[in-house]
């Protein structure tokens, strides 16, 4: 296992210029043909915020409790939760795919496929990248004030991006050898999304699940972005350990299994 581990810090110091490359391209390929272009990027989580708002907020009368609450407040909030959720979720719904869209990778005995994975997670990373910008000139622009513990919220990259990683590998190994995967993690993580504390606060989980969601690096995720960003409720540490912790157990043993299965791959795709 530890020689797997050795591999991937290998592959990740000698082919930082491939690993660059690969994920360019694959930012560029999203909107490549389209007349927006990579304003796209911009304009994709505003039409869902705008979407969502109208349902949730206009419709169905949702609030998050703050005082003198309005519909931009309701959307700013959960602008906040889509950012996060939306960069696991761009990623682990491509995982599925990356090794049969690139057979000619996997043929390839040179090539380290250790950087398929990172590439779609860098990709799904810089969209979340311009949503959290959009967010900051949100707040800005209408609510007139940032929080001095908005900083802290570049830290939250770090469980987030382990645990995308983790179940990234880990989908990507299981796809190849069973297709059905890709529409299983869809199913999947559309149910994820309405159990996390995306279109509402942790505080309105019933008690029995809210010890529970307290281990999803997500869960705690969003909320501290919340806390952080708009709330002023400062940021915490305890919680936040936890959530590397466990971001880091499950990139652990998703790559295990990725490397596990990784040999196999040429013989099956």
């Amino acid at each position: 296992m530890l020689k797997s581990y050795k591999e991937l810090f290998y592959d990740l110091n000698n082919h930082k210029s491939l690993l660059f490359h690969l994920t360019k391209r694959d930012i560029t390929s999203k909107f490549k043909g389209s007349y927006a272009g990579l304003a796209w990027s911009f304009l994709n989580p505003l039409l869902l915020l705008t979407v969502y708002t109208f349902v949730f907020s206009v419709i169905m009368k949702a609030k998050w409790g703050l005082k003198n609450e309005g519909n931009l407040d309701f959307a700013i909030v959960l602008f906040a939760g889509l950012i996060v959720f939306n960069m696991y979720a761009e990623a682990t719904n491509r995982a599925a795919n990356i090794f049969n869209d690139n057979k000619n990778y996997v043929k390839k005995v040179v090539f380290p496929l250790n950087i398929l994975p990172i590439v779609i997670v860098n990709s799904s990373f810089f969209t979340g990248l311009i949503s959290y910008i959009i967010l900051l000139i949100a707040l800005v622009v209408f609510k007139h004030t940032l929080h001095p513990d908005s900083i802290m919220t570049v830290f939250l990259i770090i469980p987030i991006y382990l645990m995308t990683l983790g179940v990234t590998y880990f989908i990507s190994a299981i796809a190849v050898f069973v297709r059905d995967v890709g529409q299983v993690i869809a199913i999947f993580n559309m149910a994820f999304m309405f159990l996390s504390p995306i279109f509402f606060p942790m505080e309105r989980m019933p008690k029995n699940f809210q010890a529970i969601a307290s281990y999803n690096p997500i869960a705690y995720i969003v909320t501290q972005v919340r806390d952080s960003l708009i709330f002023s409720r400062g940021f915490d540490w305890t919680g936040y350990f936890i959530a590397v912790l466990t971001s880091l157990v499950i990139f652990v043993l998703g790559f295990l299994v990725f490397s596990s299965l990784k040999k196999d791959f040429a013989d099956v795709i």
